[in-house]
């Protein structure tokens, strides 16, 4: 696969940073229902994982979920976008584009969220259940987006 192919030092750090960004986007979750929010109400739940004709906008009775802030920005919007501005020579192999890419993977947030069927083929370093783990976190991340329109994490 393509990333097997890539310089040792470069495809350690591809799927380092995968692993950790995953791994923040989760734990945002899971820190959201020890304040209280139930996955059952929370406008974050998470569409299934198995069908991708589900929205996620958000149910108008539900609680504002709450941002998890760091340094005066929601994190969750920040990580859409953090990686934008790296230069495009730093790209690994087979990745398009840094933009709303910040798994890494040959697609970004919004496309590996809206073609799960490309998720499966998108890396063969990982497992299935890590790219369904991905796919789980694009949804958590597009949702916040969806809920918070009109913020800005880098502004």
């Amino acid at each position: 696969g393509l990333l097997r192919s890539m310089p040792d030092d470069i495809r350690v750090w591809t799927e380092r940073l995968r692993k950790l960004t995953l791994q923040v986007v989760e734990e945002i979750r899971s820190w959201r229902k020890a304040c209280g929010e139930n996955s059952s109400s929370a406008p974050l739940a998470l569409p299934s994982i198995l069908s991708h004709s589900e929205s996620i906008s958000l149910p108008k009775n539900a609680q504002q979920p709450l941002p998890f802030m760091h340094m005066g920005q929601n994190y969750l919007l920040k990580i859409l976008s953090d990686l934008d501005t790296f230069p495009p020579h730093l790209l690994p192999l087979g990745v398009k584009s840094f933009r709303r890419n910040p798994f890494l993977l040959f697609l970004n947030v919004d496309d590996l969220y809206n073609s799960p069927s490309k998720l499966i083929k998108a890396d063969d370093t990982m497992s299935e259940m890590e790219m369904l783990r991905v796919r789980r976190a694009c949804g958590v991340l597009l949702a916040e987006e969806a809920h918070y329109p009109n913020s800005s994490a880098h502004y």
